[in-house]
C-alpha cells in the first residue's frame, strides 16, 4: 500500500483534526486584529485627506465583515479538494455580491416589517445585534468545519 506523504505526516503529528481546524479559526481572528490598525491608517492617508475619524461603528462593521466572509469560506476549503477550491471560490463570491446588492430589495418587497423593526431601534443596538449574527456564524462555521475535517477520508 502507497501512502501519501500529507496521510504520514498526519499520522505523525500530535495533533488532532480539531485542533487544526481551530488554528485556522484563530490565526484569522489574529490577522484580522492584526490588519486593522493597518487599514485605519490607510484610510488616514489615502481616503479621508489626513482627517482621523476612529470609530467603534467602523471596528464593527470590519470585524463583522471579515467574520462573515471568513465564516462563508473555511467550511468549503475543509470540504472541496484543492482542485475544485477556485471554482467553489468563485461561484461563492459570486452568490455573497449578488445577495449583498439584492437582499435590500428583496426584503423591502416581502418585509418591510423589518425596516420599520431597525428604524425603531438605537444605532448601538444594531451595531450590537449584528455583531452577535456575525460571531453566531462564526461559531457555527467553526462546528461546521470541525465536523466536517473529522469526516474527511484523506
Amino acid at each position: 500500500m502507497k501512502l501519501n506523504k500529507l496521510n504520514v505526516l498526519g499520522w505523525v503529528l500530535p495533533y488532532t483534526r480539531k485542533e487544526i481546524v481551530s488554528s485556522k479559526y484563530i490565526e484569522t481572528l489574529l490577522i484580522t486584529i492584526a490588519v486593522t490598525p493597518f487599514c485605519l491608517v490607510g484610510n488616514y492617508f489615502i481616503v479621508d485627506s489626513m482627517k482621523f475619524q476612529f470609530s467603534l461603528k467602523n471596528l464593527v462593521i470590519t470585524f463583522g465583515v471579515v467574520m462573515m466572509v471568513a465564516a462563508f469560506y473555511l467550511p468549503f476549503f475543509y470540504k472541496f479538494k484543492a482542485q475544485y477550491l477556485l471554482f467553489v471560490s468563485i461561484l461563492l463570491s459570486t452568490g455573497i455580491m449578488f445577495l449583498m446588492r439584492n437582499i435590500p430589495y428583496i426584503l423591502n418587497k416581502y418585509d418591510n416589517d423589518f425596516f420599520v423593526f431597525l428604524k425603531g431601534i438605537s444605532e448601538l443596538q444594531l451595531y450590537g445585534i449584528l455583531a452577535v449574527i456575525a460571531v453566531s456564524f462564526y461559531g457555527l462555521s467553526w462546528m461546521l468545519s470541525i465536523r466536517i475535517y473529522k469526516n474527511k477520508a484523506f
